[in-house]
């Protein structure tokens, strides 16, 4: 019973801190932070497909806050049963100031492993100096004293959060994604950016030093928590935890050149679980064995680094998907309400015939619906090679096109992105003169 009472005060808690977020200012900052990067989105949709857009901003900011908060329940049910407790609660603190240190720097630093992990080595490099003699100055100990978190247990959140978010990328990552034009080697390509920002309350527990506020107390079983506080010695069946709510926002961004959007989340994905579960896995293991806090604290960030750098070298190594082609048109996206889109064609689909008339180019598609034409087959070459035809009717309006973006051979009146060290850097028309 101690294990069930225990999920049913996390639910409990939970709901308690999604209310009491709504009246705190952090949490509206978080939204309003939210809602300008979906502006954003929005304007880039705009200038992609001509001044129309497919999501609106109330769709991705009302998806993305219902998707975060389906995760975050999910994730403290998890953290709550595993138990991952907090001695104290200001090195939670320091890593944000990390992180905000080294959004500076680049945006993609923000992400916990990196600050996570940089404020955990320095925290076992000091410690170990002190405990030598090598650092003797009582400032600095003092100071290191207060600012001292515990190492495995802030490892384990990291981890927990990147198994969140490992989940949300798989069903909701590719949702906000847009495509774009860049160009290499003098050559236009397609390219899909991908962002989606989740914003999530969380429940972390701190251990009690001084009076016990009122409120209910809760058996927990014999084993709880896995994770331990390491910083002080105490008898963790008698010892009183406070469940504090703290809000987070979790951003994913990619790119995506030699696959189509599903799968690249999907294995962006997989392989954010996989970093996850080994992250939690040493954190467990660094509550007694010290060496595993030091390989934790080392994984962290050099194992998230390494799977960025595996992902885009993937990227630049493989065959680009949305190039020009002599044997077809290659399908960028469909235009929003068009008939390419009603009908089913997807980003990757190469066009090799419409209406039994073979397609080579963006002239020969232009040149189907000169006539007047009220029902159309179109045939397809899919992403793995498959061929497929997809139909599309309208006998009372007649079909005037088949709306579809695909790869110019010129850049004119055409929104390339210029800088690609950022995946929302502002697109610039550039006009041939």
């Amino acid at each position: 019973m101690g294990f069930i009472n225990l999920i049913v005060f996390a639910v409990k808690t939970y709901a308690q801190g999604v209310i009491s977020f709504i009246f705190e200012p952090v949490a509206w900052a978080f939204l309003f932070v939210l809602y300008s990067q979906y502006k954003k989105i929005y304007q880039l949709q705009r200038e992609v497909y001509y001044g129309e857009s497919k999501l609106s901003v109330k769709d991705m900011v009302v998806t993305s806050i219902l998707a975060g908060l389906i995760a975050g329940i999910v994730g403290n049910v998890f953290m709550t049963a595993v138990g991952i407790t907090f001695s104290r609660s200001l090195g939670l603190e320091i890593v944000v100031l990390i992180s905000l240190v080294l959004l500076i720097i680049n945006p993609r630093y923000v992400c916990l492993s990196y600050s996570g992990g940089l404020y955990s080595i320095f925290l076992i490099i000091s410690d170990y100096l002190i405990k030598k003699g090598i650092i003797t100055s009582e400032s600095f100990i003092n100071a290191f004293e207060y600012i001292r978190i515990d190492v495995p247990s802030l490892l384990a959140i990291v981890g927990v959060m990147h198994l969140i978010e490992s989940v949300l990328v798989w069903f909701d990552g590719h949702r906000s994604a847009i495509p774009a034009f860049i160009k290499k080697d003098d050559e236009i390509q397609g390219i899909y950016l991908i962002q989606r920002f989740w914003p999530i309350p969380l429940i972390f527990f701190f251990l009690m030093m001084q009076n016990v506020p009122a409120g209910d107390l809760v058996a927990t079983p014999d084993w709880w928590p896995l994770v331990k506080p390491t910083l002080v010695q105490i008898d963790v069946k008698n010892s009183v935890f406070m469940a504090i709510p703290v809000f987070a926002m979790m951003g994913y961004g990619d790119f995506a050149v030699t696959t189509n959007v599903e799968r690249k989340v999907k294995r962006t994905s997989l392989h954010l679980a996989v970093f996850s579960i080994t992250l939690i896995i040493l954190s467990l293991l660094a509550t007694k064995y010290p060496i595993f806090t030091i390989l934790a604290a080392l994984f962290s960030p050099i194992a998230h680094e390494g799977l960025i750098l595996y992902e885009r070298s993937k990227e630049k190594k493989g065959k680009p998907i949305w190039v020009r082609r002599e044997d077809g048109v290659i399908v960028l996206d469909s235009m929003p309400n068009s008939p390419a889109g009603k009908m089913g064609i997807q980003p990757g689909d190469l066009i090799v015939s419409i209406n039994n008339r073979p397609i080579k180019g963006l002239d020969d598609v232009i040149s189907i619906f000169d006539d007047y034409v009220n029902f159309i087959w179109v045939e397809v070459l899919d992403i793995d090679g498959n061929r497929k035809i997809y139909e599309y009717k309208d006998y009372q309006n007649g079909v005037n096109e088949l709306g579809v973006l695909t790869i110019p051979k010129y850049s004119y009146n055409v929104p390339i992105l210029e800088d690609r060290k950022g995946l929302f850097d502002k697109l610039k028309k550039r006009r041939k003169k």
